[in-house]
């Protein structure tokens, strides 16, 4: 969530119809990123490999960081 509560960031992942190999974790599965402003308007989408590389979400008036997925504009 931004800090003025006007977006979100949600995560999703694929259904993962194989089985898990021994050492992987949730975190290595594939899925997506969205960016929702306050009216749950989709703003952006993007797929990711895996949804362990999203850690830092660094929130500006105009934009947000996803570091190493994502640079989006706020509208």
């Amino acid at each position: 969530m931004s800090p003025d509560k006007s977006y979100r960031i949600e995560l999703f992942s694929y259904d993962n119809i194989f089985s898990v190999m021994p050492g992987s974790s949730a975190g290595d599965e594939a899925g997506y990123i969205r960016l929702y402003n306050k009216d749950n308007k989709l703003l952006n989408e993007k797929e990711i490999e895996m949804l362990q590389l999203v850690e830092t979400v660094d929130w500006s008036n105009k934009q947000v960081n996803i570091k190493l997925i994502a640079d989006w504009d706020l509208q």
